[in-house]
């Protein structure tokens, strides 16, 4: 496994725990919220899994330099540059979409709060897509 797909794994893994048990937290507070009739903005919970995310990527990618530095310290190659390019188009197919469906909650009567949670969760589901699809390629070995 080449350090790019040992990074991917990294990256994809972190961000799919860390947001996905954000966004379970945004859903139960959302769905008490709305039965209660208040809808709060938990920022201080976006500002902690954005520094938790932040220290678990840098301590997973150092580890993973530790492991294997001359692997990581060689340029990337072709096949690698292509596979990241490659893995780009869907996600941003997909960022788009997301967009569009938060421009969406807006229109159905979703405050500010609503349009951020719901754009943040469109470039979650783009990240996981980007890092996923690099995953499938480096196994594939498509480029």
């Amino acid at each position: 496994m080449s350090s790019g797909e040992k990074s991917a794994w990294i990256s994809f893994l972190v961000i799919l725990v860390a947001f996905g048990a954000y966004f379970a937290s945004i859903g139960i507070d959302l769905s008490a919220s709305v039965r209660a009739g208040y809808r709060g903005a938990p920022w201080l919970g976006l500002v902690g899994v954005i520094v938790a995310v932040t220290l678990f990527q840098v301590a997973a990618h150092t580890a993973l330099a530790a492991r294997s530095r001359a692997e990581v310290q060689s340029a990337s190659d072709e096949r690698e540059r292509l596979i990241v390019l490659k893995a780009t188009r869907p996600a941003f197919y997909v960022l788009m979409t997301g967009v569009w469906l938060a421009l969406g909650v807006v229109a159905l009567g979703g405050g500010v709060w609503m349009l951020v949670q719901a754009t943040l969760f469109a470039v979650w589901v783009a990240e996981l897509t980007r890092f996923g699809m690099q995953i499938y390629y480096y196994r594939r070995g498509l480029a």
